[in-house]
């Protein structure tokens, strides 16, 4: 069915990935330019938004990359490729998320309770949900 009208499929999957990274970067500009405002919602104290301003400005970049990832999993698992969409979020994952949190972590100077950094809990849980992922998933 997918080989009946290639060119099509190829538009659906550019449009798609136009979308989807378009709409992440609303997200990326909301959280760049509007981080107060969002943390005032859930009345954050002048220490929570010590933290968090910084933190959701800094998360927000992987937005773009993430609009990406998600359209290409999307598409592997539609087309019958279910391995190939586990390999891309895997390789997001490992190759990109972890490396960046452990730099970021190691470089970044924010201490809280107990002197853990919330970038070093972030890798983490990233290795968590990361493995959970691979042991889950199925082709």
């Amino acid at each position: 069915m997918v080989q009946e009208k290639p060119e099509r499929i190829k538009k659906t999957i550019a449009l798609s990935t136009a979308y989807a990274v378009g709409i992440m970067v609303v997200g990326l500009l909301i959280f760049q330019f509007a981080t107060t405002p969002l943390l005032r919602i859930f009345n954050a104290s002048d220490e929570m938004l010590a933290i968090g301003i910084p933190a959701l400005r800094i998360i927000s970049f992987s937005f773009l990359g993430a609009g990406f990832g998600i359209t290409a999993s999307s598409v592997f698992q539609a087309t019958g490729h279910g391995f190939l969409s586990l390999a891309v979020s895997v390789i997001r994952q490992l190759l990109v998320l972890l490396p960046v949190a452990y730099i970021l972590s190691r470089s970044a100077d924010w201490k809280f309770s107990g002197g853990h950094s919330p970038l070093r809990r972030f890798l983490r849980l990233q290795s968590v949900r990361c493995f959970c992922a691979m042991c889950t998933k199925r082709d």
